[in-house]
């Protein structure tokens, strides 16, 4: 029975409850026909998604997607999905400019149905990744906001496929863009918010490393060591900043993924000296190698064109007057690093940063000098806190004691790294691997209690507590492989949409940022734009993708184009 039919009949509730069941689109049944009065603050962006196993294994997960579209092959969606088939129902808001008819198609493995104001305009199964379903009823309404409903279910023996296109008389084929997709804020359910929350604490759990101590209880985690490599650290690092470091990272600086790990008392204070002594460098070590100097007006000019503003603030400008869009400042970067240490860092990020939050941009050595004098030349030291007393052999003694080791410093110092799991962490420390410590039962009790305790202590403002306590309470359900969702993740972590536009018509930071800056030999800076990633496989093969992604690109744009593209190596 078709959806006209239906609503010819609806008069009767009896009747159009059970045919709404019968049919499977029970939520078209009470909807009227017509354009919907909505202002702004009446949706929000993408549409409801609630995935659930065919087979009912498993709980459901409710998100909001951008849009319905995926390639999955024959992974599971997400870790909470447990393998095998599952369906997923998208409920919205589709805006439409144009005038009719409109009709629609899909790339399709698995089955699908889609109901545009009650009309079904794609119906049908499609047996492979290759399939084409055509449009079973055009869309002729006038211009406005629709209630959009998507049933997708995949099939066994199917690679998991969808990509939604339209077209009509006024636009050519294109896929259906996600700024055209809304949610209904009054339709946001209690579980929505639930699992919105969890998967935020997802995120944080990832960033401040939590699964390299608590493995066993958040088995869906795999994410890399978030702390940098420790290899060459008696080289560059500073006693007296390390002593302020570990006192405090958050106090320190803003954003610090560490937690502090040491009590705040002279027991404390003598741990923390012990492990400064074996990882600070002294003052002998700190002349550079080489005695070339580079020029800070080149690099701030290198530094604003080649597109570091997308993730970095403008150090020599006021942080209060720049779009902040989640980015970092060089706070306390002298204390840290030397001029030598920052050029090298500049040519391999990734020694420093395995997780590779930190791309390889194609600098040469004389820009990575000028980048470096400029950056450090605007980088705050930091204040220092008081000096401290030398502990005496002593107080040394009673650490080892503790610890029940024998020996110098040099072995003090390595077991307070093992007990407070800085090798899990930090790469480059000897052989480490994730820990698996268990909760004690009270997710507010050890690293996430506010006030007093022995273990790590992380500065959480209230929504990231949150979060983090939410997703806690779910974590022990994603235990399904998700190949899928480890590599949204990834993307996600490398931060291809901060130079980027995908999914949105909001401009990327780099762009956004960009546009506020200006003046000689930066002419151009504002007006730069970069190549837009919605829909990629509609424009570009696989094969040039994914050598722009391991190599860089270079040769496509004039000279006058400044933004460089990253080299991202195996990771592409």
């Amino acid at each position: 029975m078709t959806h006209c039919k239906f609503r010819v009949l609806s008069s009767c509730p009896l009747l159009a409850l059970v045919i709404a069941l019968m049919s499977g689109t029970l939520w078209a049944s009470d909807e009227s026909d017509g354009p919907l009065d909505l202002g702004p603050e009446d949706v929000a962006p993408g549409l409801i998604a609630v995935y659930r196993s065919v087979d009912g294994n498993g709980p459901a997960l409710h998100r909001v997607d951008a849009k319905p579209a995926f390639a999955l092959s024959h992974s599971s969606p997400h870790p909470r999905i447990p393998d095998g088939p599952f369906e997923v129902e998208w409920d919205g808001v589709l805006l439409v400019n144009d005038t009719g008819p409109i009709t629609f198609h899909a790339f399709l493995g698995g089955e699908l149905e889609m109901v545009v104001d009650g009309v079904s305009v794609l119906r049908g199964i499609g047996h492979s990744d290759t399939n084409v379903l055509e449009s079973v009823e055009p869309l002729s309404k006038p211009p406005g906001r629709y209630r959009v409903w998507i049933r997708y279910r995949s099939l066994k023996a199917t690679p998991a496929r969808l990509q939604i296109h339209w077209e009509g008389p006024t636009f050519a084929p294109e896929p259906l863009p996600a700024w055209r997709l809304s949610h209904l804020v009054e339709r946001i359910t209690p579980e929505l918010t639930r699992d919105q929350k969890a998967m935020a604490g997802r995120e944080a759990i990832g960033r401040f490393g939590c699964a390299r101590c608590h493995q066993g209880a958040l088995p869906g985690v795999d994410d890399p060591p978030p702390g940098p490599s420790l290899a060459d650290a008696g080289r560059r690092l500073d006693r007296d900043w390390l002593m302020h470091w570990l006192d405090d990272p958050a106090r320190t600086r803003a954003g610090a993924r560490m937690p502090a790990l040491f009590a705040e008392d002279r027991t404390g204070e003598v741990e923390r000296w012990i492990l400064a002594d074996l990882l600070g460098r002294r003052d002998v070590d700190r002349a550079d190698n080489d005695s070339s100097v580079g020029d800070h007006r080149a690099g701030r000019r290198a530094f604003l064109s080649i597109g570091c503003v997308a993730c970095h603030l403008v150090p020599d400008q006021d942080q209060s007057e720049q779009p902040n869009r989640d980015r970092f400042g060089f706070e306390g970067l002298a204390d840290r690093m030397s001029e030598d240490d920052l050029v090298s860092f500049l040519g391999n990020p990734h020694a420093r940063y395995p997780d590779g939050r930190m791309p390889r941009l194609p600098v040469s050595p004389t820009e990575s000098k000028d980048i470096t004098a400029y950056l450090l030349m605007w980088s705050p030291s930091l204040k220092r806190e008081r000096g401290i007393e030398t502990p005496t052999p002593e107080e040394i003694r009673a650490v080892a004691r503790r610890l029940g080791v024998r020996g110098g410093g040099a072995e003090v110092a390595t077991a307070l790294m093992t007990e407070r799991g800085c090798m899990s962490c930090h790469p480059g420390l000897g052989l480490g691997s994730p820990r698996d410590i268990p909760f004690s039962g009270k997710v507010t009790h050890g690293c996430l209690e506010r006030i007093g305790d022995d273990g790590p202590r992380y500065t959480l403002d209230d929504p990231t507590h949150d979060a983090i306590t939410a997703y806690l309470a779910v974590a022990s359900m994603e235990i399904h492989p998700s190949p899928f969702d480890t590599r949204q993740r990834h993307l996600s972590r490398v931060g291809c949409v901060r130079c980027h536009q995908r999914d949105t018509d909001r401009p990327p930071p780099i762009e956004e940022v960009s546009r506020t800056l200006g003046g000689a030999y930066l002419q151009v800076v504002p007006y730069q734009r970069t190549p837009r990633l919605t829909d990629p496989h509609e424009k570009l093969t696989p094969a040039y993708l994914a050598g722009a992604v391991r190599e860089g690109v270079s040769g496509l744009r004039s000279e006058a184009y400044t933004f460089r593209m990253p080299a991202f190596g195996p990771d592409a």
